[in-house]
């Protein structure tokens, strides 16, 4: 059964390595050059073929070395590109559920408007008909006492208090104005 690794797992399996590997390259080197000091000091080692294959092998270690670092940083630049590819991903999905919301906060909108409308269409004509001033009056005290038969309303009445909302509502019955 294959087991799926994501790409972080990998790049950071990777990176181990090559870290681990680096250090082994690090410690050749430094052995590598110790030794090359020592065949340096003695004149007759250096024209052997000992000191010449030191110099190519530490030659070997050190471009090692640079194409290990190189792929460190390509390794490292490839998290940081997927971390950055999840960020956009999450803010496409961010994205995507605002643009659903607005949809679905668009038709509440439209029809909230849509009666905002007809209620400052209805207000004009209203205005146009030049009502006068007790009928303005009736539809105000109705807005805020739409419902004459309202319990307050009937325990103020029979308590006696002085309602003007009451009064108002009363005044426009007995005129015959009523707002629909």
């Amino acid at each position: 059964m294959l087991r799926r690794i994501s790409p972080q797992a990998r790049a950071s399996a990777a990176l181990v390595t090559l870290q681990r590997n680096s250090f082994a390259l690090e410690t050749l080197r430094t052995r590598l050059e110790s030794e090359i000091c020592l065949f340096s000091k003695s004149e007759q080692a250096k024209d052997t073929g000992g000191y010449q294959e030191l110099t190519v092998a530490l030659g070997l270690v050190r471009e090692g070395e640079h194409i290990i670092s190189e792929l460190a940083g390509r390794i490292e630049t490839a998290g940081m590109l997927d971390e950055f590819i999840a960020v956009i991903d999450s803010a496409a999905l961010s994205l995507n559920k605002i643009k659903n919301d607005i949809e679905r906060l668009v038709p509440s909108a439209e029809a909230v408007l849509e009666d905002l409308s007809r209620e400052l269409a209805r207000l004009y004509a209203a205005e146009t008909l030049d009502l006068d001033t007790s009928q303005i009056s009736c539809a105000i005290s109705l807005l805020h006492c739409p419902q004459e038969s309202s319990p307050a309303l009937k325990l103020d009445q029979k308590e006696g208090r002085n309602n003007q909302a009451s009064d108002e509502n009363t005044d426009c019955q007995e005129k015959g104005h009523l707002l629909t």
